[in-house]
C-alpha cells in the first residue's frame, strides 16, 4: 500500500466520493459518476487509513467501515455517518457537530476532546470509547450504550440520554446539567463532584453510583433508585426526591435544604451531619 489511501463512497445519487488522506494531512475530492453498484470500503484492512485532518463535511459515509481508521482532528461536520462502523477509530478533535452517528458503532473509539455538538448518536453502540473532554451539548443520546466510559469532565449540557446505558460510565467532574437521563441506567457509575444542577433522573438507576460532591441542584430524582449510592457531600438543594429509593445511600453532609422527600425511602440511609429539607442539621 502507498503512502496515499483511497477509500469509496456510495451516495444515494450512485455517484463515488473517492477520498485520497495522507498522513500529512493532504486531501483532495473527486466525485464520479456511476451506474454501477459500489461495495463501499477498498481500504483494505481499513485500520491502514490514515485520514488526520481531513475535510469531510456533510460527506456520507452511511455504512462505511472505518474501523481503526486514524481520522484524528478530521472535520465531519454535518455528515451522515449511520450505522457506520467506527470501532477503534481515532477521532480525537475531530469535528462532529451536528452528525448523524444514528445506530453507529463507535466501540473503543478515541473521542476524546471531540466536538459532538448537536450531534444525532440514537441507539449508538460506544462501549469502552474515551470521550473525555468532549463536547456533547445538545447531542441526541437516547438509547445509547456507554457502558464502562471515560465521560470524565465532557461538557453535555442539555443533552438527551433518555434510557441510555451508563452504567460503570466515569462521569467525574462532567458538565450534565439540565440534561435529560429519564429511565436511565447508571448503575455503579461514577458521578463524583459532576454537575447536575436541573437534570432530569426520573426513574434513573442510580444503585451503588458514586455521587460524593455531586450537584443536584433543584433535579428531578422522583422514583430514581439510589439503593446504596454514595451521596457524601451532595448538593441536593431543591431536588425532588418524590418517592426516590435512598435505602443504604450514604448521605452524610449532603444539603438537602428544600427538597421534596415525600414518600421517599430513607431505610438504613446515612444522614450523619446532613443538611435536613427544613433546614436542621441531622444527628
Amino acid at each position: 500500500m502507498t503512502s496515499k489511501s483511497s477509500f469509496v463512497v456510495a451516495t444515494t445519487l450512485l455517484s463515488i466520493l473517492i477520498v485520497g488522506c495522507s498522513s500529512v494531512a493532504d486531501t483532495s475530492m473527486e466525485k464520479i459518476s456511476t451506474t454501477d453498484t459500489t461495495e463501499i470500503g477498498v481500504c483494505e484492512p481499513p485500520e491502514h487509513l490514515d485520514c488526520v485532518g481531513v475535510n469531510l463535511d456533510r460527506a456520507d459515509l452511511s455504512q462505511v467501515n472505518l474501523e481503526g481508521a486514524n481520522l484524528k482532528e478530521a472535520n465531519l461536520s454535518d455528515a451522515n455517518l449511520t450505522t457506520a462502523r467506527l470501532v477503534n477509530a481515532n477521532l480525537e478533535g475531530a469535528k462532529l457537530g451536528h452528525a448523524d452517528l444514528t445506530g453507529a458503532n463507535l466501540e473503543g473509539a478515541n473521542l476524546s476532546h471531540s466536538n459532538l455538538s448537536h450531534a444525532k448518536l440514537y441507539d449508538a453502540y460506544m462501549g469502552g470509547a474515551d470521550l473525555t473532554g468532549a463536547d456533547l451539548s445538545y447531542a441526541d443520546l437516547s438509547y445509547a450504550f456507554l457502558a464502562d466510559v471515560n465521560l470524565s469532565y465532557v461538557s453535555l449540557p442539555n443533552a438527551d440520554l433518555t434510557g441510555a446505558n451508563l452504567s460503570g460510565a466515569n462521569l467525574s467532574y462532567a458538565n450534565v446539567q439540565w440534561v435529560f437521563l429519564t429511565g436511565a441506567d447508571l448503575t455503579r457509575a461514577d458521578l463524583s463532584g459532576a454537575n447536575m444542577n436541573k437534570a432530569y433522573l426520573t426513574n434513573t438507576q442510580l444503585l451503588w453510583a458514586d455521587m460524593n460532591n455531586i450537584i443536584l441542584t433543584d433535579a428531578d430524582l422522583s422514583w430514581a433508585d439510589m439503593t446504596n449510592a454514595n451521596l457524601t457531600g451532595a448538593n441536593l438543594r431543591g431536588a425532588n426526591l418524590w418517592a426516590a429509593n435512598l435505602s443504604g445511600a450514604d448521605l452524610s453532609g449532603a444539603d438537602l435544604s428544600g427538597a421534596d422527600l415525600t414518600r421517599a425511602d430513607l431505610t438504613r440511609a446515612y444522614l450523619t451531619g446532613a443538611t435536613m429539607p427544613d433546614g436542621t442539621i441531622h444527628d
